[in-house]
């Protein structure tokens, strides 16, 4: 069963269309833009590309790519059942009008901005509901770029997007990486130190570039403890390689770009609000705000490309160039081509994210199967066809980037020329400014001291004015009353002040007179130093204006450059696929060959094997029948013997008896009227006849017995040669059967080498369709993918959904009289999102602790922990989810009687397919086993499809 075991992918029968990779058809900019990417991605194919996918693929990676979980149980079984052609269009128009598509983009960006840093000095509620906002009202991505990297904190409708800057601290060199790899898809971070080591276009300048946009920026708290990011509007960016100590300098310049043109300010004058207490400064020349507008001009290649490619490899698994954030010549796209078109593309729809998604859905490269093609050996030979003619496109492309590097030299060489004289001269008018600024505050000082004494001799001279005419009238007072002493002595003390303040009054004028010449001097050279200044700020300009002639040549070749180096490097990209692909032959070929040995070898063992049991089996009869011949040999020599002893006894029987009737016939013949002799030589010659006659029979049956004795010395001669002979096999076959045992494992081992060589030569050649969009690749969810799916399947989303729905009723009803009013409807989906969602959101939290990476760190690389494992085997909240209730999945199961069905419901609600025959089978089995206890079996069944593999990617 599919909770059982592992994740295996279901093999499905495709039609595959191989297309050649030099004589595709031509793209026609007149095609919609989802056309002309298939086109792109069939022009470019080494090989056959994959079919569709099912529909219930389809349906659960458009619901994960676009809205963030899997689809409802009730909206997969409609879509299943659907039969009308257009349905995966209307799914995706759908889906990207809903409240949720908006929330899981802004989720997306979240991550991928912020990369799960915590919040600091901006609340990342306030964030999230900004990206929110802007996702929901469909903004561009160009503006929401703009008001990011513009982002100070005094404007209160975007005050959010300082987040990006505040969660950072304002740290320059953090901004920079981040900068870099967020909007611009290179991860300089070596460069802060030094050139990279590993990829030759990563300079020390190229991270400075940008690091000299983000520099002047530091954290301002104002009066209120609310934290601003401020810029000011002086500094500038030098850097030392540690490795060769070379020293540099760089202006603001934009990855691929040249330093900008900077206006050129006295000093003094450089900013609109100066520094103070308290104070925020505002530079009349904002390096920030550059960077926001430049980058989003529409016209930095490398801001376009990346955030196509991220746009890519949120809704295809990967980006055209992969990793997202190392775009660089030695690490091309899989298309460049492709990618190219869809940065211009993007450009012309006004960066408009939700339609460029829309158009990326469409595509039959996005709808492709998990499958990959099975007759790679067809395709190796093809090929291996191809190979020459890439081989002299690579000899074309190589002598193309050397022009192209000696025409970037050539260029650059005009450039730092004119900006070496420009520098020279910027160092004049930073010298000349510094001397401003010196002159400046001498003549102000003198100046001031001027004031303070012109200031203190008016004062005085005001008063002493009045101390004498008030001196006067007292005078005239006292002559008129002279017994008037009080009055008298009044009139002397004002007198004596009088007279004191006269003096004081002189001294006064003598050190405002003295201050004079100072003040004029200071103010003269002051003059003079802001003359000088000038002049040179007019030659800067000049220089400037030379150094801006020379820009476009440079940003020609530069782009020339890396388009030539792009193409090499794909090239040979696609020139070692295809050496893999045609060696793939060679190495098929291999194996079968020995595969062939194999075959043989154990053809011979198994023979070898089977002789010699047969051998071992007939030498038991075959023994004894060596033992039989040889019993019966030896009786026949025995009775052979007998005879031969028989017939000698009677043979000598025979001469005796024949000598005595020779003699007794003699004697007869003497005496031939003996009748008792001549009966005893007749009856001599009687028994010497019947004696003859008995050797006779006594020779013929020796005769035979010889025979017999021989036959038998044969049949055991033959039988034991037999026996030997088969002895002498069972030696050789003794020997022969290890030998074979030893040779078959041996080309074993050598079949199981050659195979291992074909399956990495395979899975290479399959990795390498993924990676070029040739068929689907396996992706794993995301931390929120897989909490929001498990909310899903379980019933936990509908459940609050519901109450979501009772509470916007009262506060939002449908209007009776226009029960169809598409506005209020829709404000209905999104209050009720949003409702449902508050209700929901805490759950996320876990699964972005156990399956998301550490905040500040790239969170697109897929792990398993132990941890994982046991928060689904012993953590409670899953299992309290799948307690049946409230028409969720278990319940829904629960009251389900055939097997089949809840199979089938099953499977449906939570891997967006129907069961497989055998999965039928396990599901009825499973139930059989333990007829008591329906709903603990359905709670595992259900609990274990959730937690399995195939849950946990998109595929």
């Amino acid at each position: 069963m599919a909770w059982r075991r592992t994740f295996r992918f279901t093999q499905r029968i495709a039609v595959f269309t191989f297309v050649c990779l030099l004589f595709g058809q031509t793209v026609s900019a007149v095609d919609p833009l989802h056309v002309r990417i298939d086109q792109q991605v069939e022009q470019a194919s080494l090989g056959a590309l994959a079919g569709n996918a099912t529909d219930g693929e389809f349906l659960r990676r458009i619901y994960l790519d676009l809205v963030g979980a899997v689809p409802p149980a009730d909206v997969a079984r409609a879509f299943l059942d659907d039969k009308s052609s257009n349905k995966r269009i209307a799914a995706i128009d759908r889906l990207l009008q809903t409240p949720e598509h908006s929330r899981h983009l802004a989720g997306v960006f979240d991550v991928m901005l912020m990369e799960r840093r915590a919040e600091k000095h901006v609340k990342r509620a306030e964030w999230q509901a900004y990206l929110l906002k802007s996702f929901a009202e469909n903004k561009p991505w160009d503006q929401l770029a703009r008001e990011i990297l513009g982002a100070d904190g005094t404007d209160e409708k975007v005050r959010a997007a300082t987040a990006f800057y505040l969660f950072r601290d304002g740290e320059p060199n953090l901004l920079t990486r981040d900068t870099g790899r967020a909007f611009f898809g290179m991860d300089m971070q070596c460069c802060q130190c030094h050139d990279h080591p590993l990829i030759d276009d990563y300079y020390q300048a190229d991270y400075y570039g940008i690091y000299a946009f983000l520099s002047r920026g530091f954290l301002f708290t104002d009066k209120d403890k609310k934290v601003f990011f401020a810029e000011k509007a002086n500094g500038d960016v030098t850097f030392t390689s540690v490795f060769t100590e070379e020293k540099g300098r760089t202006r603001p310049r934009l990855p691929g770009d040249v330093p900008i043109d900077e206006p050129v300010f006295a000093a003094g004058e450089e900013y609109s609000v100066k520094p103070a207490d308290k104070v925020r400064p505002i530079p009349k020349h904002s390096r920030r705000a550059k960077l926001a507008e430049l980058a989003t001009s529409g016209e930095n290649d490398a801001f376009n490309r990346n955030i196509v490619n991220r746009l890519w490899s949120h809704m295809l698994g990967r980006g055209i160039v992969d990793p997202v954030d190392l775009h660089h010549p030695l690490n091309p796209a899989a298309h460049p081509a492709l990618l190219t078109m869809l940065a211009s593309e993007f450009v012309a729809m006004k960066y408009d994210i939700r339609a460029f998604l829309r158009e990326l859905a469409l595509t039959r490269t996005y709808q492709l199967a998990l499958s990959t093609p099975d007759n790679l050996t067809a395709q190796a030979k093809i090929a291996a066809q191809q190979l020459t003619e890439l081989e002299q496109q690579r000899e074309a492309a190589e002598k193309k980037l050397a022009s192209a590097f000696e025409q970037a030299s050539a260029a650059r060489k005009v450039f730092n020329a004119a900006q070496a004289v420009a520098l020279t001269v910027a160092d004049e008018h930073t010298k000349a400014n510094g001397v401003v600024s010196t002159t400046q505050k001498k003549a102000d000082e003198a100046a001031k001291k001027l004031r303070d004494a012109k200031a203190a001799l008016a004062k005085n001279q005001d008063i002493a004015k009045a101390l004498t005419a008030a001196a006067k009238s007292a005078k005239l007072a006292v002559a008129k009353l002279p017994k008037e002493k009080e009055l008298a002595a009044a009139t002397a003390t004002i007198a004596g002040r009088a007279d004191k303040l006269t003096k004081d009054v002189a001294d006064a004028e003598k050190k405002a007179n003295d201050l004079k010449p100072a003040a004029m001097s200071t103010a003269t050279a002051h003059e003079n130093a802001k003359k000088v200044a000038a002049d040179v700020a007019t030659r800067l300009a000049t220089e400037n204006q030379k150094l801006a002639a020379t820009r476009p040549a440079v940003r020609k070749t530069i782009a020339q450059r890396v388009a030539e180096q792009s193409a090499l490097a794909q090239l040979d990209s696609r020139l070692a696929f295809a050496n893999e692909l045609s060696d793939l032959e060679k190495l098929q070929a291999a194996a079968d060959a020995v595969a062939s040995t194999v075959a043989t070898v154990d053809a011979k063992l198994t023979s070898g094997r089977k002789e010699l049991e047969q051998v071992k089996q007939g030498m038991v009869p075959l023994q004894a029948l060596v033992v039989d011949a040889k019993a019966k040999h030896d009786k026949a020599t025995v009775e052979l013997n007998q005879v031969m002893q028989r017939a000698a006894a009677k043979q000598e029987a025979v001469k005796l008896v024949a000598a005595a009737a020779a003699a007794t016939e003699v004697a007869s013949g003497k005496l031939p009227k003996d009748a008792d002799l001549k009966k005893a030589a007749e009856s001599v010659k009687s028994r010497g006849t019947a004696l003859a006659n008995e050797l006779s029979a006594l020779q013929k049956q020796l005769a035979e017995q010889q025979k017999m004795a021989s036959a038998m010395a044969a049949q055991l001669a033959a039988t034991t040669t037999r026996r030997d002979a088969a002895n002498k096999r069972l030696a050789e076959l003794t020997k022969l059967v290890p030998s074979y045992e030893t040779q078959l494992s041996k080309t074993k081992a050598d079949l199981q080498q050659a195979g291992n060589v074909v399956t990495e030569s395979q899975e290479g050649l399959l990795n390498g369709w993924s990676e070029r969009f040739f068929a689907s690749p396996v992706v794993p969810l995301t931390p929120e993918q897989m909490a929001w799916s498990l909310m899903q399947v379980t019933g936990m989303m509908q459940q609050q959904r519901a109450a979501a729905v009772a509470e916007v009723d009262k506060t939002l009803p449908v209007d009776p009289k226009q029960p169809n009013d598409p506005v209020r409807l829709a404000a209905r989906e999104v209050a009720i999102e949003k409702a449902a969602h508050a209700k929901l959101v805490k759950n996320v939290k876990k699964f972005v602790e156990l399956f998301g990476h550490a905040g500040g760190q790239p969170q697109n690389s897929f792990f398993a922990t132990i941890d994982q494992a046991l928060y689904f085997a012993n953590d409670g909240t899953l299992q309290s989810w799948l307690n049946p209730g409230a028409g969720n999945l278990t319940e829904r199961l629960n009251k389900l009687e055939d097997p089949a069905a809840i199979a089938e419901e099953l499977y449906i609600s939570v891997l967006t397919r129907r069961p497989t025959s055998d999965e039928v089978n396990d599901v009825i089995s499973y139930l059989a086993e333990r007829p008591k206890e329906k709903p603990a079996a359905v709670k595992e069944m259900a609990w274990g499809l959730m937690t399995s593999a195939e849950f946990r990617f998109s595929y």
